[in-house]
């Protein structure tokens, strides 16, 4: 959804980028998606642009957090980043309207996916070297670290 047309956060967009928000807010409606995690910066090295609005999917009804991880020499979320995921996850994934929490960073293979991993953790049970074990080979190269 990044696209050299953003101007300025949540301010009106050329009808192309709306269109193209919308295909991908239907996706992620469709997909069951409530709560929509960014774990990178606007502005990251290697990014073409700067990231989308914070705001952009609200409209569509997903809620949406940033929670900014710094990735350098495989940089790790901090304990109060964990805890501010698992506070806006709390109730999303096991109350009776479930629906589903998209984690994402720039690689993907870091920071959302160990962010995502505490998310299943605390909301399932599941133990954290059996899910990490199912990651590494369901995404080879994610969560490289020991």
């Amino acid at each position: 959804t990044v696209n050299k047309e953003y101007d300025a956060p949540c301010s009106p967009r050329p009808q192309q980028q709306q269109k193209d928000d919308r295909d991908f807010a239907s996706f992620l409606v469709d997909s069951g998606i409530g709560l929509l995690v960014r774990a990178n910066f606007n502005d990251e090295s290697g990014m073409m642009m700067d990231s989308y609005p914070s705001c952009t999917f609200e409209a569509f009804g997903i809620q949406q957090t940033d929670i900014q991880v710094v990735d350098k020499r495989g940089g790790l979320p901090k304990p109060e980043d964990v805890g501010q995921m698992l506070d806006h996850c709390q109730g999303l994934m096991e109350c009776e309207d479930e629906c589903a929490v998209m984690v994402h960073c720039k690689g993907g293979f870091g920071r959302s996916v160990l962010l995502g991993c505490c998310a299943i953790m605390n909301a399932y049970d599941v133990p954290g070297s059996a899910l990490l074990g199912w990651v590494r080979v369901c995404r080879p190269g994610a969560v490289t670290c020991p």
